[in-house]
């Protein structure tokens, strides 16, 4: 898979539909995650690479809004179609900002920056570690099949469990190239 920024993630794929991301699920749960993104795109979605790059670039804007150094940022991106509208999306966990940068201002500038650079809609939120979201974005990827219902699970084919994950995060999780 190539993106638009060689060197900064890793694909991770699982050969068969219903077995984990092995052996990053119980990893990326326990992580100190702070916010949980999900990204739409219009209508026409634009190719692999144009998504990947405009992820990268809310991401670059966000470091610079909050003072984050970039490359410290801890994240992993899991896309999807379908959903409510049928349109394809990105879910995204991340790690990584200061804390006195968080807040519910944070999540609303995404929202517009997204619609800026995408002319999408986005949805972003203060993660709740109370709250299945790992387990949401990793959806299919999860053995536990309780954890899925019928609309959700039958989004996904048998190679859906692709994700994208920081070079910060392949260093805490201790993933070697």
């Amino acid at each position: 898979m190539k993106t638009t920024t060689p060197g900064h993630e890793r694909t991770a794929t699982n050969s068969h539909h219903g077995q984990r991301v092995s052996p990053y699920f119980d990893a990326l749960v326990r992580q100190p995650w702070q916010l949980f993104v999900t990204l739409t795109f219009r209508e026409t979605v634009p190719s692999e690479r144009k998504r990947i790059a405009l992820f990268f670039a809310l991401l670059r804007r966000l470091a610079r809004r909050t003072h984050a150094h970039f490359p410290s940022l801890g994240w992993y991106l899991r896309e999807e179609n379908g959903g409510r509208f049928g349109r394809t999306h990105f879910h995204f966990m991340l790690t990584g900002l200061p804390t006195n940068r968080l807040g519910a201002a944070v999540c609303r500038w995404l929202v517009a920056e997204w619609q800026r650079l995408a002319g999408g809609t986005a949805d972003a939120r203060l993660y709740d570690p109370t709250r299945p979201g790992v387990r949401y974005t990793l959806k299919i990827c999860s053995t536990d099949a309780a954890s899925m219902d019928g609309r959700e699970s039958a989004k996904f084919g048998p190679n859906d469990c692709r994700l994208w994950l920081s070079t910060q995060l392949e260093r805490t999780l201790g993933i070697t190239r």
